[in-house]
């Protein structure tokens, strides 16, 4: 018994060389999306511990900083492909192309206590580091 293989082989080859191709147009992508990402969280931070210590000073309560000083992220791309033949009727001589794909991020963020003592300080020193 011989199994006539259709058409859509060259379909499947056609995506699986489209995948291949698009992870690696995909990191530089999400790493751009995810460093502008970080970067508006931490300024927002910043900007929020720096109103929160305002009012803490004017309060004469303690004041303290803490910054991020560190972010790493890996990021995971998976791509699957492959063919099976179909399950029905007189259609199982087709191959149907089977794809997939997930991407994963997973950050490790450091967070650190600021060792200023003063508010002024402690705003020169962030306002002036070139972080």
């Amino acid at each position: 018994m011989t199994h006539k293989i259709s058409t859509s082989a060259p379909f499947v080859f056609s995506a699986l060389v489209y995948l291949i191709t698009l992870s690696g147009c995909l990191s530089p992508v999400t790493l751009t999306r995810a460093v502008i990402a970080y970067d508006d969280a931490i300024t927002e931070s910043q900007s929020k511990q720096l109103l929160v210590n305002i009012a803490r000073a004017q309060h004469h309560q303690p004041i303290h900083f803490t910054g991020v000083s560190n972010v790493a992220a890996t990021f995971d791309f998976r791509f699957t492909a492959g063919a099976t033949p179909a399950l029905t009727g007189d259609a199982s001589r087709t191959i149907l192309p089977v794809i997939g794909g997930s991407v994963a991020e997973n950050p490790t963020i450091s967070i650190a206590r600021s060792k200023a003592k003063s508010l002024p300080s402690a705003y020169s020193r962030r306002s002036m580091s070139p972080n």
